[in-house]
């Protein structure tokens, strides 16, 4: 049996969850910007407007990344740039968790 965790041990698991996520989101919106900006203007049409994007990728995340490639491109290789920009987008999280992992060893 385990022993139970400590206050401290979990208010630092939720900030540690919370970074992750911030990071993540964070990518994501990057990638998805930097992504409309060098768009055709078909493919501008076809992005969503600023506020859904927005919404979209803070509620589904990397799964947002990858739709906004299918939408602004309808090419046979979209979803796979799609998939390779969330795995970027992800990155940033894993680096975070590698940082903590390696200076409290004890706290992951």
């Amino acid at each position: 049996m385990e022993p139970p965790h400590s206050a401290s041990q979990d208010a630092f698991e939720l900030l540690a969850l919370t970074a992750s996520w911030a990071l993540t989101t964070a990518a994501s919106v990057a990638i998805v910007v930097r992504d409309e900006r060098r768009l055709t203007p078909l493919g501008r049409e076809r992005a969503w407007p600023a506020v859904s994007r927005d919404c979209s990728i803070f509620a589904f995340g990397q799964i947002a990344v990858v739709v906004h490639f299918i939408r602004t491109r309808r090419t046979w290789w979209s979803p796979l740039a799609g998939l390779c920009w969330a795995a970027l987008a992800s990155l940033p999280s894993v680096a975070l968790e590698i940082v903590l992992s390696l200076l409290l060893p004890g706290a992951s």
